[in-house]
């Protein structure tokens, strides 16, 4: 069986695409790279938060499927979100955020923030490693470890800091609309 889908119940992907044929036989005519990265930008703004399980799911099937050349435009991505999955059971999945949208880690560089997506607790989780890595010898090895783990919590931080980074976001939106100044 292929990859698993984080969302939603942890569904094989071949569901996932079983669910959505007609927006999957749509994307390889795009740039799977292009839609990932657009996609991952709205994973950053709060006011996206409920609707992760969307966004998450039109990412990974952009970036399995998506082999084209064309670059999806504002509209496509609000056809694809507004109407292709619409329906089904990622459009169902999706609830109101019962947690924050971004929390926080220590670290040697300081408090980072992080985004938490649709996972539970995965700030206590993720201070574990920083914590793990400083119990261990001061090895060339250790310290190359905690600089790229604080090089990616700095990032992170970085892109909270662009956007506010609110701490707990809205309610779900029936429906996405995109501004210019978001691409």
């Amino acid at each position: 069986m292929g990859e698993y889908f984080t969302s939603p119940a942890f569904k094989p992907i071949e569901q996932v695409e079983d669910d959505y044929k007609d927006l999957v036989r749509e994307l390889p005519r795009f740039d799977g790279v292009a839609a990932t990265n657009l996609l991952g930008g709205l994973l950053t703004l709060p006011q996206f938060d409920a609707n992760q399980i969307r966004l998450e799911t039109l990412l990974k099937l952009a970036h399995r499927h998506g082999r084209g050349k064309n670059v999806p435009t504002r509209k496509r991505l609000q056809h694809w979100l507004n109407h292709s999955l619409s329906g089904g059971s990622v459009r169902t999945a999706e609830d109101p955020p019962e947690d924050v949208f971004v929390a926080n880690v220590m670290c040697g560089v300081g408090n980072m923030r992080v985004f938490t997506g649709t996972w539970e607790n995965c700030d206590s989780l993720l201070q574990d490693a920083p914590v793990a890595l400083n119990t261990l010898p001061r090895t060339n090895l250790v310290r190359s470890l905690m600089r790229e783990a604080e090089a990616l919590l700095l990032l992170s931080e970085e892109t909270a800091s662009c956007n506010d980074g609110l701490r707990v976001a809205g309610k779900p939106r029936n429906r996405f609309l995109f501004h210019r100044k978001q691409f």
